[in-house]
């Protein structure tokens, strides 16, 4: 090699390095996904169900943060978010995911001990709450015309997960979504005792920024999220 060719590859080469390890660092987070979404949300309907995702795209990099904020994706590095609500954010895209709906759930042997056998029994019962969604059981009594119920009393947890866990170790009856709780009613941790939910006019959504869809890892999330709900 000529001295200039020395003196050029000097130049050149750790160029050269350095656009290939920006290339190899792009191609890594090309294929992460980044979602934000609310905690029990996460822990009782989306995390048992992520491990059929993986098998489907096995080279997609999960990262998962939970918050109770509505994160701005114009700002922050996530990808997409699981947002509750109608629906109705501004500047951003948007799938729905499916209405909420709300039922009591209990274990079993707490039904049998308590004797809760009709609805007017729930006057005598102890109620379970979270503390994001204190109005829950005012909802679904109203809902059924049932008065003198004390929505005041009972333990307070502060999520919906903590409630349901307290239900499973029979301290009470919950007010749930129930697809919150398929696995436990399967097993029959829990029952449903009274067969009148209540459809509310909020829901889950997937969402955006506008544009972001053309992410490959994204495009894969939103038509296997839409393969679960159905």
């Amino acid at each position: 090699m000529t001295s200039e060719g020395e003196q050029l590859a000097g130049a050149i080469v750790p160029a050269l390095a350095n656009i290939e390890d920006a290339l190899n660092t792009f191609a890594r987070r090309g294929t992460e996904l980044r979602i934000s979404t609310v905690s029990t949300f996460a822990v009782r309907w989306l995390i048992p169900r992520l491990s059929r995702f993986q098998a489907m795209h096995d080279d997609i990099e999960l990262f998962l943060s939970t918050s109770t904020r509505l994160v701005d994706l114009s700002l922050e590095t996530f990808d997409c978010a699981i947002r509750f609500g109608r629906g109705d954010w501004a500047d951003v895209a948007s799938d729905p995911l499916y209405r909420e709906q709300l039922v009591p759930a209990c274990h079993p042997q707490w039904l049998e001990s308590t004797g809760v056998r009709a609805l007017k029994d729930l006057r005598r019962a102890k109620l379970l709450h979270s503390r994001a969604r204190r109005e829950d059981w005012n909802r679904w009594l109203d809902a059924q015309a049932l008065t003198g119920v004390d929505t005041a009393a009972g333990p307070l947890f502060e999520t919906r997960a903590l409630a349901i866990q307290a239900a499973i170790a029979h301290m009470g009856i919950a007010i749930v979504d129930p697809r919150f709780i398929e696995a436990e009613l399967a097993a029959g941790q829990l029952v449903i005792p009274f067969a009148a939910p209540l459809s509310l006019d909020t829901g889950y959504w997937l969402v955006w920024r506008p544009g972001r869809e053309r992410s490959r890892p994204l495009a894969a999330f939103r038509r296997w999220l839409a393969l679960e709900v159905a």
